[in-house]
């Protein structure tokens, strides 16, 4: 087990961050190499079709049984579709086939959403009351629909190779989060992420789920 202490500056965006670029690498997050596509996700003449958020032109996606069972269960319309996040394979012809499915969401504001961006991780606590991510600056809580940002604060990871991993807060109330390898669908709204988390703040203990971002 490994374990680095950072410390890390005030974190100016409207999430919550716990944060540490480079300390470690979530077992199992990357299997395989894959591109990151983000965008719509909708069926078109009975076809999984990708409108990435890039505007480039919509990319047929290959018909895997997984990528359909989710679609399935988390969209409401197939025409109108979901907002996915992935890793995909080019394809000869244009096409893509989906590497790891990281998450689909009802809500097709995804493209504006830059948590991902600027993040290693972030959850989404069941019900959607609250946020947290990880990132270059530390830790930080966010109560969603509100302006109570918490200060960022700086953390120790640990890492249970191909269990979880944890980060741990290093000064005022303590705070810890876990984050495991099991796909999570949040409870009010159903849309799919391909981890599980569990957030410990003020001695209560709270569920989510989880996704991985695009900071290192």
């Amino acid at each position: 087990m490994s374990s680095k202490c950072v410390n890390l500056s005030r974190f100016g965006a409207l999430f919550v961050v716990i944060g540490l670029a480079g300390c470690a690498v979530f077992p199992g997050a990357r299997e395989e190499p894959g591109e990151r596509v983000a965008g719509n996700l909708a069926v078109q003449a009975g076809q999984l079709m990708l409108r990435p958020c890039s505007g480039q032109s919509a990319l047929a996606v290959s018909d895997e049984v997984r990528i359909q069972q989710l679609f399935e269960q988390v969209a409401d319309s197939s025409e109108q579709g979901v907002f996915v996040d992935m890793t995909v394979r080019r394809l000869t012809g244009g096409a893509v086939a989906p590497v790891e499915i990281i998450r689909l969401q009802k809500e097709l504001d995804g493209c504006a959403d830059q948590s991902a961006e600027r993040s290693q991780w972030t959850v989404v606590g069941n019900g959607l009351e609250w946020r947290v991510q990880t990132g270059p600056t530390g830790m930080q809580w966010l109560d969603q629909g509100t302006d109570n940002v918490a200060p960022p604060v700086p953390v120790i990871t640990e890492e249970v190779p191909g269990s979880a991993i944890s980060f741990q807060s290093l000064r005022g109330d303590p705070q810890e989060l876990w984050i495991y390898p099991n796909a999570c669908f949040e409870q009010s709204g159903g849309d799919y992420y391909h981890r599980t988390a569990r957030f410990v703040r003020e001695g209560k203990t709270l569920t989510g789920c989880a996704y991985q971002g695009l900071v290192p």
